[in-house]
Order: C-alpha cells, then structure tokens, then sequence
C-alpha cells in the first residue's frame, strides 16, 4: 500500500491538530449520515479518478478527500441551507427514488421530499405521501417533481385527498392544464398526447388559460371525468368507485383503531372506497357510533381489515360495495326497527 507523507513537515502537521482539538466535538452522526457522507466520497472520488490516472495522484486525493471528511465530522461546515421539506413520505412499495440536484436515494415511510426534488416511481411500485394536509399518492410508472404549492406530474397517475374543507391550496400541473382542489377527492392521469382528470367528491377547476377554465362537479353516487388532448377537452361522467380507483387504496397511509368508534372507522374505509355510507337503520347508526374499538395502535390497518375488526368487535355487519354503498346492519334482524 502506498505511503503519502505530508511534505509541509511537522510543525504542518501540528498546526492541523491544533485545529481539529479546537473545533470540538459534533454530535455523532446517524448511520443514515455515515450512508450518505460514504456515497458523497466515493463519488467524488470516482470523479477525480477519471481526472488523475497516476497511482501517486490517487493516493493524494485520497488523503485529501479524507482530511476533508474528517474536518466535516469535527465542526460545522457553512454552506447554502438545502431546501425545506415540503412532504413526507408514508407509504412506499416497489422501487421509488428520488433524484436532487446531485444525488439518486431510494424513498423509504419516514422520508422528506423537498421543493425541486423529482420523484420517480418504477413498475409494480407506488408511494404516498403528505403535503401539508393533503393525501398525495403515485401510482406505478409515475413521475412527478414537488412545487412549494403544487406537483408537475411528468408521466403516470396521481391521486390526490383534500379532504372535505379547509384544505391548502394546490395545484397539479400537466403538459395539457393545470388541476386546482376545492375540497375534494380526484386524480390526474399523464400519457403522451393524453391528460385525464377525475373527480369524485368536491369539485376541481382545471385551469388552461383565461376563458378556457373549467370547472368539474362530482355527482351524488358518480364520479365526472375529463379528457384533454392537443385537439381539445371532452367531459363525461364515470364510476366513482370500482376499476378506474382500485389502484388508489393499496396507497392507504391505513388507520389506527384503538380509541375510534365503528361509525368513524367506517366513514374513513366508505371515503377510502368512494362508497356512500348507508346504515339500516338509526338504530344501527346509534350502535356503531356507540361502538369503541380496542386493539394495538402500533401498526395501522387497511380498508379490507379495518372492516373485518368492525365485524369480528361488534354486532354491526358490512355489505360492502352493493350499487355504490356500503351498508351497515346488525347481525339480527330483531334489534332492527321494522321500517
């Protein structure tokens, strides 16, 4: 292994030292620092390969790079302030990264994406995530890069949940328009040639230039539908459940149980599916807001299981999906009012 040996002497040397004790001790670093500060390195010095191809150049580098690091780890290091998170990631399955200004990193539940940051979705993947107060998820094959107030989805599907009122402003941004929430529930597919906008709670605006915006409505018990292409817009209506939302729910941050009673459960698991929740009777209504489920809060459940706890904690029983519903009994048809 070859030797570098400073050529600035001893007292060089000591004056390094004399630096390095008066600048303290940090914090030690997460092993998720360690991870992105090795990448950083290795990169660069990959980088400055290419540049030296002497064995003696390589060496030098080294040491700096080291020296480099070893200064970074003992004291602050002022530089630009990285932007602000803007949303957090909750949900991931497959393979989703992120690419910077100059980095690629895979997204895992607990990450930040930041303005400017581009999120890309492979195949047979999807992420979700949280901007401020509204529900944001990708669907596989998507790409997208996160605004301060809005997303530009590039390719693939969004869907987004801005609850029922008093959510933020954001807008959707296509190469065809721009998709601006009133308190709903919609989703924005990109193809080539091809901008598709669906929604099926609320209403959206869709913004394409002074006199040519639109606004779009959700019917009672149907979803409305918008298709813009270079050769101008057609709307219709469309189901507000079923095939065109099946991919929207396996994104599910999910729901922790313990604490909430079957009625708030249910409605959660009704808006999840876009179904109408319909109970028997009010004495059916009465019970299942009575009803207080129990459990662990350590891991959060999905539609399909949160239903099978409310049956399997309570009297109640779910027919799900029947023309648009999801309908609410008692397991007796004795404890029923006979109207």
């Amino acid at each position: 292994m070859a030797r570098v040996v400073s050529s600035e002497g001893p007292e060089h040397e000591a004056g390094i030292a004399r630096v390095l004790q008066n600048a303290g001790r940090r914090d030690r670093p997460s092993h998720d620092q360690l991870q992105r500060w090795r990448v950083h390195l290795v990169t660069e010095l990959t980088k400055a390969r290419r540049r030296r191809r002497g064995i003696r150049g390589l060496a030098l580098i080294g040491a700096g790079a080291a020296a480099v690091l070893a200064v970074f780890l003992l004291r602050p290091v002022a530089g630009p302030a990285p932007a602000a998170p803007v949303a957090e990631v909750v949900t991931v399955f497959g393979g989703v990264i992120v690419r910077e200004e100059d980095s690629v990193d895979a997204l895992v539940g607990g990450d930040t994406v930041r303005v400017g940051d581009r999120v890309e979705v492979g195949r047979r993947s999807g992420a979700g995530l949280v901007l401020g107060d509204v529900d944001l998820r990708l669907d596989s094959d998507s790409v997208a890069v996160v605004r301060e107030a809005g997303i530009d989805l590039r390719r693939g599907r969004l869907y987004v949940d801005a609850g029922r009122a008093g959510a933020q402003s954001l807008r959707v941004r296509t190469p065809l328009g721009e998709f601006e929430h009133v308190g709903t529930q919609y989703q924005v597919s990109v193809r080539p040639g091809e901008v598709i906008g669906a929604v099926r709670e609320g209403r959206i605006v869709l913004h394409r230039g002074g006199a040519d915006d639109m606004q779009l409505r959700a019917g009672a018990d149907s979803a409305r539908l918008v298709v813009l292409t270079s050769e101008g817009v057609s709307a219709r209506s469309a189901a507000a459940a079923g095939e065109l939302w099946d991919w929207v729910e396996p994104l599910s941050a999910g729901l922790s149980l313990p604490g909430l009673s079957a009625d708030e459960v249910l409605r959660w698991v009704a808006r999840e599916r876009g179904l109408r929740l319909i109970y028997a009777t009010p004495r059916v209504r009465d019970a299942a807001q009575a009803a207080v489920l129990g459990g662990s809060a350590a891991r959060p459940v999905y539609p399909e299981h949160a239903l099978t706890s409310v049956e399997a904690t309570t009297r109640l029983r779910v027919t799900p999906g029947t023309n648009g519903a999801l309908t609410i009994q008692l397991d007796s048809e004795a404890d029923q009012d006979p109207d």
